[in-house]
């Protein structure tokens, strides 16, 4: 899979997952994704892999770390499965 669109897929998901459905995109050395989520605020950043191979399993990973603590319910969770492949 193509890195940039597993990053648009993952912004996508983090902007599903916010309080408000905004999120703050950082571009600098890294792409930090900064949005509210159940009323924290919460930043996730999008890092580059040395091998392209691995980028996928990596950042998805880190978004299933990054959700964990969230207690989501089960019908979001299969929405996030059926939707966005993580």
């Amino acid at each position: 899979m193509n890195i940039r669109k597993v990053n648009r897929s993952v912004i996508n998901l983090l902007r599903y997952l916010s309080d408000d459905k905004k999120i703050t995109i950082n571009k600098r050395r890294h792409i930090c994704v900064a949005g509210i989520y159940r009323g924290k605020k919460k930043t996730f950043t999008l890092c580059h892999s040395p091998m392209e191979s691995y980028y996928e399993q990596e950042i998805r990973s880190m978004v299933r770390r990054f959700i964990e603590p969230m207690d989501l319910d089960p019908n979001t969770l299969k929405i996030i499965k059926k939707k966005f492949k993580f």
